[in-house]
């Protein structure tokens, strides 16, 4: 870049800076105060010579010196020897900074107190229903500490003693049959166990068993179904031979298989029987 290019862009960045840092009601007095204070309407070599001339620390009457800062649209000020405090102007850039951050600040924590106030009056709203009782058996002040302090300890209360609540529970046993089949309800435990018992009578192989399980109920209507639990298995007393039990022989195989044979040529007799009399009869074949 030629020195005439960066001369320009300098300038550019200086009015730029000075219309950043203050209110400019008339820009081109702005920007001509601005390039006066960088040394930038002299030419290159009678702003090199004011600016060292500003730049030293030449006396005055009452005991004060020049000095200037980094910022090059900052002025040069008069302080005393003994005075080390920064350039003004960049103490003023800082406050605006500062003050920008605040308000950002402020904005949050005022959405944030809204937040809270619109959470406040829904738990009023909850805490006391407009033509509905209280939730809680107090009126509610100016905070809800005390009305969420009596919530805490009242839930506390409820999970240490479920049923110290007002609301009537009642509490029933359930009991079922259990098989390969599927389930079967039973009304007490000696129903249910004399249920597997007949059944393991007739199927000992089908392995049923019986179960119960404790129902509660409140006046509000909500329930509570515990577990199933199994009770205690049916012993089934051991089994005699067939013969002592039915006072009679038991038949064998070819014995069952002869009366096999004898009931299906019975059938097979009134089978003939019946064709020939709806041939006599005319009434075609059955």
């Amino acid at each position: 870049m030629s020195a005439p290019a960066r001369r320009v862009a300098r300038a550019a960045a200086v009015i730029r800076a000075a219309w950043e840092q203050r209110v400019v009601f008339d820009p081109q007095t702005t920007a001509a105060n601005a390039l006066e204070s960088a040394c930038m309407l002299q030419s290159p070599e009678s702003a090199a010579e004011l600016a060292g001339l500003r730049a030293l620390e030449l006396g005055d009457l009452d005991g004060r010196v020049s000095a200037t800062c980094e910022q090059p649209n900052h002025p040069t000020w008069l302080r005393y020897k003994d005075d080390t405090r920064a350039c003004p102007w960049c103490a003023m850039d800082e406050l605006r900074e500062r003050v920008v951050e605040l308000e950002a600040q402020r904005e949050r924590r005022r959405g944030r107190l809204v937040a809270l106030q619109n959470d406040a009056l829904d738990m009023r709203g909850s805490l006391s229903p407009h033509g509905e009782a209280r939730k809680v058996p107090f009126p509610l002040g100016e905070t809800l500490t005390p009305a969420v302090e009596w919530l805490v300890a009242r839930v506390a209360e409820l999970e240490a003693d479920p049923f110290a609540s007002d609301l009537m529970c009642t509490e029933t046993v359930q009991y079922q049959v259990v098989g390969g089949w599927g389930v079967d309800g039973a009304s007490s435990a000696e129903e249910a166990l004399a249920a597997v018992r007949s059944l393991l009578s007739i199927h000992p192989g089908s392995a049923p068993y019986a179960q119960q399980r404790t129902v509660r109920e409140w006046s509000d209507g909500s329930e509570h179904y515990g577990p199933w639990t199994d009770l205690p298995p049916v012993e089934m007393p051991a089994t005699e031979p067939l013969e002592r039990l039915s006072g009679a022989e038991v038949p064998s195989r070819a014995d069952i298989a002869r009366q096999v044979e004898v009931v299906r040529e019975s059938q097979d007799k009134v089978d003939e029987a019946i064709a020939e009399w709806n041939h006599a009869w005319g009434g075609g074949s059955s």
